[in-house]
C-alpha cells in the first residue's frame, strides 16, 4: 500500500584538475571503520605533533559526527577536534588537513543552522575548496528548508559562486557538482523540466568527451534525484535503464548492478512486477560475477520487494539474512528490521511487526529523521489491526502532539489511520469524515511528491482509492465502494499483492450484492488465484522454519552473551552463578517448549478459521453459480458444482493433514535440539523421516489433479531425494525401476513407511561409508498383484539372522504394515540385503 523501498543518494567523484587550492573531498563526511573513540583518544594522547596527528584529530571528528543525537554533545566534539586539526595544519602548513578541518567545521555549524559562520569559513578559502564549501552550504538550504524559505532561495546564488570558483580553478569535478546541485534545487521546487535540463547538460558534456562511465553515473543520479510521482516515474525508469547501458559499456558491472537495484525499486512501485524481478535476478548475478558483497540496503530492498509481491517466505529469508549481515551494528540493523516488520504485518503477526518498528521509531527519533512519521503511521495501524484501536488512538495522538507535521503526504497517511481507528471503534461518522479528508488531500500529496527528492511513503493514487473503496464496501455501500475499487485498479502505483488480493475479494462482494454475477465470478477467480500463489503450503512451511530458526539463533546469541558475562564474575560467586544459569536454561527450555506447543495450537486454529472462511466462500460461489447456470444446465449444474466442491474440500483435508504433520516434524526437530544423547537424537531423526514419508503422500494428493490415488514413480523419486539429502548420502547410487502405478491412500501410507524403513536401513548399515548401489523396483503382475523390492549390494545380513525373531522397531513395523496390506514380507542377505513385499492392489 505504501512505497516499500528507499532511493539511495550518492555524489559524483569526477576526475580532478589540480589548479588553485586543491581538495580531494566530497560533500559527505568520511565514515571511519576504526571508530573506537576510547582507543583513538588514547592514541591521540601519545601522538607527536605531525601530520599523522592531524589525520587522527580528523578521524576523531568524523567518528563524533556519526555518533551525534538530539541529546548528546557529539556535535560540539566534532567542532572541537576539527578546530584542533585546523590549528595544527596551519602550523605545519598542511593544506589537505586544513581543508578537511574547515569542511568539518562547516558541517558542524550548518547542523546548528549557523549559516553566516559557515560562509565566513568558505570565504577564507579559494579554488576547489571554496567551491566545495559553498556547495555544502547551498546543499543544506536545498535539503533542509522549504522552497519558499530564505535559506532555500539563497542556495542558487551560492551555487553560482561555487561554479565561478570551480571554473577559475579549472575543475571539471566541481563544475559538474554545481550542475548536479542545480538540478536538485529545481527538482525540490517542483520544476522537473529545469532540473532535468541541468543533468542533461552534464550528460551531453561527458558524451562529447567520450567519458562513458561519467555518462552512466550522471544518468544514475538523474534517476535517483528526480522526484517520483505518477508523471515522472517513466523518466526515472528510462534514466536508470540508460545508466545500466553505459555502465555495461564501461565494463563497470558493480555500478550496473546498483542501477538495476534502482530499477527494481521504481518498477516495483509502479506495477511492473515481472520485469522488476528479472532486474533483481540480473542484479544479483552481476554482484556475484564481480564479487561485490551484498550491502545491508540490498538485503532490505530484495526482502521488501518480495514482501511487496506477496512472496513472504522469500521476504523473511532475505530479512533474516540482512539481520545476520548487520551483526551488532545498530545503524545497519534498522533496514532489516523495517523489512521484517513489514513482512510480519503482511502475515498478520502484528505483535512482532510492532516490536521491530518500535526499535526503528526510537532510532529515527534519535536521528531527528523524517521517517519517524512513517514509523508512527505503521505502528498505529499495526496496533489497530492487532485488536487494540484505543491504544492506537492514544499512541497516534501523543505522537502528533509531540511531533506535529505540515507534510501533505503525512497528513494523508494519518487521516487514513484515524478513519481506520474510528471505524474499528464504531464511530462511522468520524470514520467517513477522516477518509474523505484523506481523499481531499490526495491530489496535493501527489503534487508534493513531484517536489520532493528521496524516499517517501505515500497513499497518493491507488492506495487512497483502495482504502475508501474498502470502507464503503465493508459497510454495504456497494455502488460507492465499487467505483473507488475499480478506479484503484487503473492506477497501480504502490499496489502490492495483498492489496490486489483484497481488492478482487471486495469487488466480488460488491458485484454479487449488486447482481453483477459474471464480473463477480471473474473477481472471485482472480482472488482465489492470488490467494493460492501467496498462501501455498511450501511458502507457509518455509515461513514456519524461518521463524523457528530466527528464534533459535536469538536464543543462542542470548545464551552466548550470558556465558561471556559469567567469565567476568569473581571466583567467589562462580558456584551461585552456575546454579542461576542452569535455572535460566531450564526456564528457557520450558518456555521454548511451551511456545512451540502454543504455536502448534494457534496454527491449528488459523487453519480452522481459514477452512471456515473458504467454506463460506464456496457456499457463496455455489449460490451464484446455481442462479446463473440452472436455466441452461438444470440439475447437471448442481451435480458439477457438488463434484467440484467435493474435490476442493478433499484437497483442503489433505492440505490440513500435511500441515499438521509438518508441525509434528518441526516439534521433533526442536526437541532434538535439546537432546545430548546420540541414540535419542537418532531415534528422533528416524521418527521425523517416518512422518515425512506420510506427509509427502498428502502433499502429492493436494498438489496433483488426481486426489484419490498416488503416482508411485513420482512419490518414490521424491522420497528417495528427501532421504538421501537428510541422511547425507554421497557415495550411494540409487536405481529406480517403478512401473506406472497409482495406489490408493489406504495402501500408499504403509507402502511409503516400508520404503522409508528399507531405504534407511540400507543407507545406514549396508556399506560402512563405502560406495554402493540401492535398487528399488515396483512391478505389477497378473491379477493386480504387485511386488516392491529394495535391494543393496552391501555386506549382507549376519549369520543366523532371523527376521521373524528380530526385535528391532524397523522390522516389527515392516511386518505389521505388511499384515495391514494383507501381503507377504521377505528379507534375504545373499550378496547384499533384499527386502521384498508382495500384495494385491486395490482397484477402483
Amino acid at each position: 500500500m505504501g512505497k516499500g523501498i528507499f532511493s539511495i543518494s550518492f555524489f559524483l567523484l569526477f576526475a580532478l584538475t589540480a589548479l588553485g587550492q586543491v581538495t580531494k573531498g566530497v560533500l559527505l563526511v568520511k565514515k571511519e571503520t576504526d571508530n573506537n573513540l576510547s582507543a583513538l583518544l588514547e592514541k591521540l594522547s601519545q601522538s607527536p605533533s605531525d601530520t599523522n596527528k592531524i589525520n587522527l584529530l580528523l578521524k576523531i571528528s568524523h567518528v563524533y559526527w556519526y555518533s551525534r543525537t538530539l541529546e548528546n554533545k557529539a556535535i560540539d566534539s566534532t567542532m572541537l577536534y576539527a578546530g584542533l586539526a585546523l590549528e595544527l595544519s596551519k602550523t605545519l602548513n598542511f593544506t589537505e588537513g586544513g581543508n578537511e578541518a574547515k569542511f568539518m567545521q562547516c558541517k558542524a555549524l550548518l547542523e546548528r543552522n549557523q549559516f553566516k559562520d559557515a560562509l565566513d569559513i568558505a570565504s577564507s578559502t579559494d579554488g576547489e575548496e571554496k567551491a566545495r564549501l559553498l556547495l555544502l552550504i547551498a546543499e543544506r538550504g536545498v535539503f533542509n528548508f522549504p522552497p519558499d524559505s530564505k535559506e532555500y532561495i539563497q542556495a542558487m546564488p551560492l551555487i553560482n559562486q561555487a561554479s565561478a570558483a570551480a571554473k577559475k580553478a579549472g575543475s571539471t569535478k566541481w563544475m559538474n557538482e554545481c550542475f548536479v546541485l542545480t538540478g536538485k534545487f529545481y527538482f525540490n521546487r517542483g520544476n522537473v523540466a529545469c532540473g532535468k535540463r541541468a543533468f542533461m547538460d552534464i550528460i551531453q558534456s561527458f558524451h562529447q568527451s567520450g567519458e562513458t562511465e561519467n555518462v552512466a553515473r550522471t544518468w544514475s543520479q538523474l534517476g535517483t534525484y528526480m522526484p517520483e510521482n505518477n508523471n515522472t516515474y517513466r523518466d526515472i525508469i528510462y534514466s536508470n535503464e540508460m545508466a545500466v547501458k553505459y555502465y555495461r559499456q564501461a565494463n563497470n558491472l558493480k555500478e550496473a548492478g546498483y542501477s538495476l537495484r534502482d530499477l527494481v525499486i521504481i518498477r516495483g512501485n509502479h506495477g511492473q512486477i515481472v520485469q522488476a524481478e528479472k532486474d533483481l535476478l540480473e542484479m544479483l548475478r552481476l554482484f556475484s560475477e564481480c564479487h561485490e558483497p551484498l550491502s545491508i540496503t540490498t538485503y532490505y530492498i530484495v526482502s521488501d520487494f518480495y514482501r511487496f509481491n506477496g512472496r513472504y517466505d522469500k521476504a523473511l529469508d532475505w530479512g533474516f539474512a540482512g539481520v545476520k549481515a548487520a551483526g551488532d551494528n545498530p545503524d545497519k540493523q534498522i533496514r532489516p528490521y523495517i523489512a521484517l516488520g513489514n513482512t510480519y504485518a503482511a502475515l498478520k503477526k502484528f505483535d512482532k511487526a510492532i516490536q521491530f518498528y518500535q526499535i526503528v521509531l526510537q532510532y529515527d527519533i534519535s536521528k531527528s529523521d523524517r521517517d519517524k512519521y512513517v514509523d508512527c503511521y505503521k505502528i498505529a495501524n499495526f496496533m489497530a489491526s492487532g485488536g487494540a484501536p484505543k491504544k492506537a488512538f492514544r499512541f497516534l495522538n501523543d505522537f502528533l502532539k509531540k511531533y506535529p507535521t505540515l507534510s501533505v503526504n503525512n497528513r494523508e497517511l494519518f487521516a487514513s489511520t484515524y478513519g481506520y481507528i474510528y471505524d474499528l471503534l464504531g464511530n462511522q461518522n468520524l470514520a467517513e469524515q477522516s477518509y474523505l479528508e484523506m481523499l481531499r488531500l490526495d491530489q496535493a500529496a501527489d503534487q508534493e511528491n513531484g517536489k520532493r527528492i528521496g524516499y517517501h511513503l505515500t497513499l497518493a493514487g491507488g492506495g487512497a482509492l483502495f482504502i475508501i473503496g474498502k470502507y464503503y464496501t465493508q459497510h454495504h455501500r456497494f455502488k460507492e465502494g465499487k467505483k473507488y475499487l475499480e478506479a484503484s485498479l487503473k492506477d497501480p502505483q504502490y499496489f502490492d499483492r495483498d492489496q490486489e488480493l483484497d481488492t478482487h475479494k471486495l469487488l466480488f462482494k460488491a458485484d454479487s450484492a449488486l447482481g453483477n454475477f459474471i464480473p463477480a465470478i471473474r473477481h472471485f477467480a482472480r482472488h482465489k488465484a492470488l490467494d493460492d500463489s501467496i498462501n501455498n503450503l511450501a511458502a507457509r512451511q518455509k515461513i514456519s522454519e524461518l521463524n523457528i530458526k530466527y528464534e533459535a539463533d536469538k536464543k543462542s546469541k542470548d545464551i552466548k552473551l550470558l556465558e561471556n558475562k559469567q567469565k567476568l564474575q569473581e571466583a567467589v560467586i562462580e558456584r551461585s552463578n552456575t546454579i542461576r544459569d542452569v535455572m535460566i536454561g531450564g526456564v528457557v527450555v520450558l518456555l521454548l517448549l511451551a511456545t512451540l506447543a502454543f504455536w502448534g495450537f494457534k496454527s491449528k486454529q488459523k487453519i480452522n478459521r481459514r477452512l471456515e472462511s473458504q467454506q463460506e466462500a464456496i457456499n457463496t460461489q455455489n449460490i451464484i453459480l446455481q442462479r446463473l447456470l440452472y436455466e441452461k444446465d438444470g440439475l447437471l449444474a448442481d451435480k458439477d458444482g457438488l463434484l467440484k466442491e467435493k474435490d476442493w474440500l478433499l484437497r483442503e483435508v489433505h492440505h490440513r493433514v500435511k500441515n499438521n504433520l509438518q508441525i509434528i516434524m518441526s516439534l521433533l526437530r526442536a526437541q532434538a535440539g535439546f537432546l545430548q544423547n546420540a541414540d535419542a537424537k537418532e531415534a528422533i531423526a528416524e521418527s521425523e523421516n517416518r512422518v515425512n514419508a506420510i506427509a509427502l503422500i498428502h502433499q502429492k494428493l493436494y498438489n496433483n489433479d488426481q486426489i484419490a490415488t498416488i503416482n508411485m514413480p513420482a512419490y518414490v523419486s521424491d522420497l528417495v531425494n528427501n532421504l538421501s539429502n537428510g541422511l547425507g548420502v554421497k557415495k550411494i547410487k540409487f536405481i529406480q525401476a517403478i512401473d506406472s502405478l497409482h495406489i490408493e491412500l489406504s495402501q500408499a501410507v504403509p507402502v511409503g513407511l516400508i520404503l522409508n524403513e528399507a531405504i534407511t536401513n540400507a543407507v545406514k548399515y549396508a556399506f560402512n561409508g563405502e560406495a554402493g548401489q540401492i535398487t528399488i523396483s515396483f512391478a505389477k503382475g497378473e491379477h493386480d498383484l504387485v511386488k516392491l523390492t529394495v535391494a543393496d549390494n552391501g555386506r549382507g545380513l549376519p549369520e543366523n539372522f532371523d527376521a521373524m525373531q528380530n526385535k528391532s522397531l524397523g522390522l516389527q513395523m515392516m511386518n505389521g504394515l505388511t499384515r495391514q496390506l494383507r501381503g507377504v514380507f521377505e528379507i534375504s542377505g545373499l550378496g547384499g540385503v533384499t527386502v521384498s513385499l508382495r500384495f494385491k492392489l486395490h482397484v477402483n
